[in-house]
């Protein structure tokens, strides 16, 4: 009896720090100091504690044997890789250019017997951590989470975040206040296009409960709440954000018509009507030819050329091929291929695939290639299987919120953002749990079950 209570705290108390991080989390600037990124670690190993220290207590270690776990483990094992100081004999076979770099640019250090494949092993350290906390919080929800209320909990605690960043945002916009720090452009991130990124993962998650919820008045809350939110995206007026925003709506429509026989009392009619609706009172709200211009502009060569070029961040790769300059060095290393005469340092590649490409060479891409193509197989597989409405609704929602960042990520570094980077682990990991739970055959979703399934 009293293994059985404490394992209830346990589990209860684990389920609350998740939602106290994603609710305090963004009050960081979106988690970029070094108090926001650290306190997202040392919650995360919390968490993960807890956890573990609940299944010692109960003598029963049930751990989910998920493939994706692989890649993650590799790519992991490789940026400690790239902090090991390695012998030099070894060294000029491994990378024989990093070696060249440190000879050139850091001679000091091309003394020492022994190198790294980081050129700035402190940042890959910091970069560590950071990836691991992300990667636990994954292991941690498809571990942890499996009756439907921990779901219901964690996606409305989500829109709930959402709905507060953005009433703060807009107050600032109409009222020209600056909330919690000076010059900031919108709400509490540093950059407009980071609150886009935050909510473009939001509202088709709030879409996904609309559509699966099945009492009135929950339906008008999350409708509300798209509305609201819907509002920040026109605001930061982001080119790709609002791109991104109509593309997940036609989605989630085009998904709900596909899916509609799940959604029988939904009027498919009423619900893209109300949709129009609502972008057109957005439109009325803001003046629309800044949208437009903004964007189709987007599709200007001025918005994939920042002071960088692609071909720079392709060069360094093709100097650094297997193991990249170190994971969090892009910055360390970018001022020798900056082919323009700006005078800016840059700190990212406002392209999250070919600064992961540069910085941690084909292998670290391979690695996380394979982790994404692992998950939507399995994903996708399943959830042409699933038929529970909540079930469907929901990860429609998730899948669309992934899929929405991903493409954001092609023409800025969202995923370098500590809050955003967080919740898209978040999410992927509660999709991916999602689909895999059968609610009408039990509440606890066994996993060994699940391991099977996977």
């Amino acid at each position: 009896m009293l293994q059985e209570i404490s394992s209830s705290l346990l589990k209860n108390l684990v389920d609350f720090i998740l939602i106290i991080l994603i609710l305090s989390n963004p009050l960081f600037y979106g988690s970029v100091t070094v108090l926001g990124y650290t306190y997202i670690e040392v919650v995360v190993f919390l968490c993960i504690f807890l956890w573990l220290l609940d299944m010692f207590l109960q003598r029963k270690f049930v751990i989910l044997k998920v493939k994706l776990v692989i890649p993650i483990f590799l790519f992991l094992f490789l940026i400690l890789l790239q902090v090991i100081l390695i012998p030099k004999d070894i060294f000029k076979f491994i990378s024989p250019y990093t070696l060249k770099f440190y000879r050139e640019f850091l001679p000091f250090n091309y003394s020492s017997p022994f190198f790294s494949l980081s050129i700035c092993r402190e940042s890959t350290l910091i970069y560590f951590f950071k990836s691991l906390s992300y990667f636990l919080v994954f292991f941690l929800i498809v571990n942890h989470i499996q009756r439907k209320d921990q779901f219901k909990k964690l996606y409305n605690t989500i829109i709930l975040a959402g709905l507060i960043i953005t009433i703060i945002a807009i107050i600032q916009k109409f009222k020209g206040s600056r909330i919690f720090k000076e010059n900031f452009p919108l709400g509490i991130f540093i950059n407009r296009n980071h609150l886009a990124g935050y909510l473009e993962m939001i509202i088709p998650l709030a879409f996904g409960c609309f559509i699966s919820e099945t009492k009135a008045i929950f339906r008008s809350y999350y409708l509300i709440g798209i509305f609201i939110m819907s509002l920040g995206i026109f605001l930061t007026l982001s080119r790709a954000g609002l791109i991104i925003y109509i593309f997940s709506i036609v989605m989630l429509v085009s998904i709900l018509i596909n899916k509609a026989k799940y959604f029988v009392d939904l009027n498919l009619k009423a619900l893209i009507c109300i949709m129009v609706v609502i972008i057109l009172i957005l439109l009325s709200m803001i003046d629309i030819k800044l949208i437009l211009n903004r964007a189709i502009s987007i599709f200007s060569s001025s918005a994939f050329d920042r002071g960088y070029s692609i071909k720079d961040i392709l060069k360094i790769w093709l100097d650094f091929p297997l193991f990249g300059t170190g994971l969090g060095t892009f910055a360390d290393i970018n001022p020798k291929y900056k082919s323009s005469y700006h005078q800016i340092v840059f700190t990212y590649a406002h392209n999250d695939y070919l600064q992961l490409l540069s910085e941690t060479g084909i292998i670290g891409f391979s690695l996380i290639f394979i982790f994404f193509y692992l998950y939507f197989l399995s994903f996708f597989k399943m959830w042409n299987k699933r038929h529970d409405r909540f079930v469907v609704g929901l990860s429609s929602g998730g899948v669309i919120s992934i899929v929405a960042i991903l493409i954001h990520s092609l023409i800025d570094f969202n995923l370098h953002i500590p809050t955003n980077a967080l919740l898209f682990f978040i999410i992927l990991a509660l999709n991916y749990k999602l689909v895999f739970s059968n609610f009408r055959i039990k509440d606890d979703l066994s996993l060994k079950d699940l391991a099977e399934r996977t």
